[in-house]
């Protein structure tokens, strides 16, 4: 391959950003790698941090965490559930208020459960 712009030199590389032949004496070495020109250094970085915005927004690279979505619904269900023991403790007649209470705190903790796992499926943390 010969540089796009020096036609007798061998190129010692590729452009990051537009895919041209370099020579070393075109070359500029940026953070993201070798480019061209000043507009494709530019651009270089433009897309460097565009990708690192994407990697903090949906943490990509770091260790996931349970998204507050689970946390949610968590919680609430084992408030039900504790409430549902706590009625049907003081009231044992009163066992349909109970299981009524107790049925959606398995439903809250089932909700939960299945956030935790779409967002790991899909790769989120949020």
């Amino acid at each position: 391959m010969q540089c796009f712009l020096h036609h007798d030199d061998a190129a010692v590389g590729i452009c990051r950003t537009c895919g041209k032949g370099i020579c070393p004496a075109c070359a500029r070495e940026t953070a993201s790698g070798i480019v061209c020109s000043d507009a494709c250094a530019d651009l270089a970085d433009v897309n460097r941090q565009m990708v690192e915005r994407a990697r903090r927004l949906y943490s990509i690279g770091v260790k996931q965490k349970i998204p507050l979505g689970a946390w949610f619904f968590g919680i609430a269900g084992a408030l039900a559930l504790v409430i549902a023991v706590l009625l049907l403790w003081s009231d044992p007649n009163g066992w349909p208020i109970a299981a009524y209470c107790g049925g959606i705190g398995v439903l809250f903790l089932g909700f939960s459960v299945f956030t935790w796992r779409r967002y790991r499926a899909v790769g989120l943390n949020l």
